[in-house]
Formats: C-alpha cells, structure tokens, sequence
C-alpha cells in the first residue's frame, strides 16, 4: 500500500469544519500532517517558533490547496512568555479548536538552557507542552464538541531508563539520554491528562512516529562524517516524515481515547500505523512527573 492509497481507505474525504492546530507544523512530520489536512480542506493553524519560516510552509501548503485556510501563530516552546502569549491568543479570538497535535520538539541538543533557566530538550519538550496544556484546558473544556489532544513519543523512551531522581540534566549528561527522559516525561503528561479527564470531552492520544528521517535527527550529530553516514543508514532502514505522519493522521479515525499509536514495522521502527499498548513500567510514578514540572512552572513564571 502506498501513502495515498492508506489515506484514501482510512480518512475522510474532506475534513472542512474542523480546525487542526500543529505544533511545529512547518517542517518534518509536522507539516506532512499539515500536507494532508491543507489537501482535505479542513483549517489548519501552524504554531511556529519562526514565523519566517512558517510563512513560507503556509505559501507551499496553499500550493497543494490554493483555498485553504492556513492560519501562523508564533510559539516557542522553549519560553514560558511566548507559550503565555499564544494561549491567550487562542483563549482571546476563541480559536475553535478540534485536533492539538503537540509535534514541536528539539533532538539531541547539547546541553543548553531555556530563557527561563531550564534545560532546553526537558524545558521544550516537556515543561513547554505542561505548561501550554495547563493554559489551554479549562477554555478546550468548555467547547461544544470533542477535542482530540495528541502527544509525541519516541521509541528512545524503550532503550534509557527514566530516573526521576535525576530529573534535570547536567553537562555531563548524554544528549541522547536527556532527550529520552524528556520523551518519557511526555508520556506521563499524555497518562495524566488522559485519566484526569476521561469522561471529558477533551480525548488525548499518545503517537510513536517510529525512526523517522527528519532535518532534526540529521542536526543532531555534530561530526560531518557521522551525519553523511547516518543520513545513508536513516534513508535505507528509517520511513520519510510523509509515511511517519499517519501516525498522527490516526487520531483523525474514530479510535479510543487513550490509544497509543505506533507503526506496524519490525521494532515498531516503521510502517503504516496501528494501536500498540504502552507497558505499566513506563507509566510508573506519572503523578510525580507532573508535580515536578508544575513545580518548576510555578517557580520561574
């Protein structure tokens, strides 16, 4: 099956009346969602962190679809004020909302920190999405109809042990492993939201898009050669971002609330997508993950 042909038998025919906002929607698997709602004319708002560049993502999606409606936010993820000022935006001109795909994310940063002291993969990553979850809530629950909230997680999670004792990295910590906690970390937000408001009209979904072949995991390695080889290795055993993107499109089908989404593949690396189930050890101790973030919001707002 291809691509087309699995969103042919899968979606609907058009998605016009429903409004999808994409975290990060100008690149990678985030604007391959984009790609697909643009062409099934539903209205899309791209919340970017660079405004040039998501300009420029509205100016190719409107050539796949002249007459969609494709609206730029700023956001970054990374700067509780910018985070503040979105959600306020959302709140103010009552931005209907029916799908949130929370895809914004940095890989593999060396160790840096956010504007509010935070290290920038767990401040982006997780604190970013707590926070702007926590702004969001209350104004998603009062709209008259369902909501769908999905969240990223990514297959590192399975391969470095989560240790909340270590909550915040140090310089001496491996990129690789603190991007792993802030996935983690992800995935206890995902659980917490889920049952704190099951029998809600707000519905969250937890997307695995597999090993994808995206500009950000080429940045994430600083040596030119490695990046050239890993580049080959990504494209032969890795699926592109426009096959990754199901995974997201998933939430689009009437599936369960609290599903779990990942490809089909071999160590779930890639293929068309299906429900996976998430083992209990990776849910363990989800309440103190977001107590330890909220914490952290509370003390640097």
């Amino acid at each position: 099956m291809t691509v087309k042909g699995w969103i042919d038998k899968h979606l609907p025919n058009s998605l016009e009346g429903d409004t999808f906002v994409i975290t990060g929607g100008n690149s990678g698997i985030g604007f391959e969602l984009a790609k697909i709602v643009a062409s099934l004319n539903g209205k899309l708002i791209l919340a970017c962190r660079d405004i040039k560049k998501g300009e420029a993502a509205k100016q190719e999606l409107l050539k796949i679809n002249p007459k969609a409606n494709i609206a730029v936010l700023e956001l970054d993820l990374a700067d509780f004020s910018s985070i503040n000022r979105f959600s306020r935006y959302i709140i103010t001109h009552k931005i209907d909302i029916d799908y949130l795909f929370n895809n914004a994310g940095v890989y593999r940063l060396p160790y840096s920190l956010t504007k509010q002291g935070i290290e920038t993969q767990i401040g982006t990553n997780y604190i970013g999405n707590l926070l702007l979850m926590n702004n969001l809530m209350d104004y998603l629950l009062k709209l008259p109809h369902q909501v769908k909230v999905t969240f990223v997680n990514s297959v590192t999670t399975y391969y470095y042990k989560f240790n909340q004792d270590h909550f915040f990295p140090t310089p001496k910590d491996k990129p690789i492993h603190t991007y792993a906690n802030s996935k983690s970390m992800v995935t206890h937000l995902f659980y917490y939201l889920y049952k704190k408001y099951e029998n809600t009209n707000v519905n969250f979904y937890l997307a695995h898009p597999g090993s994808t072949y995206t500009p950000l995991i080429a940045k994430g390695y600083k040596n030119h050669a490695i990046r050239l080889l890993g580049r080959k290795f990504m494209k032969i055993f890795f699926h592109l971002p426009n096959k990754a993107c199901l995974v997201y499109a998933m939430v689009i089908r009437n599936i369960p609330n609290g599903s779990y989404i990942v490809p089909r593949g071999l160590l779930e690396m890639s293929g068309f997508p299906k429900l996976g189930k998430i083992k209990n050890k990776y849910l363990k101790d989800y309440q103190k993950t977001i107590d330890i973030g909220n914490e952290e919001i509370s003390t640097r707002q």
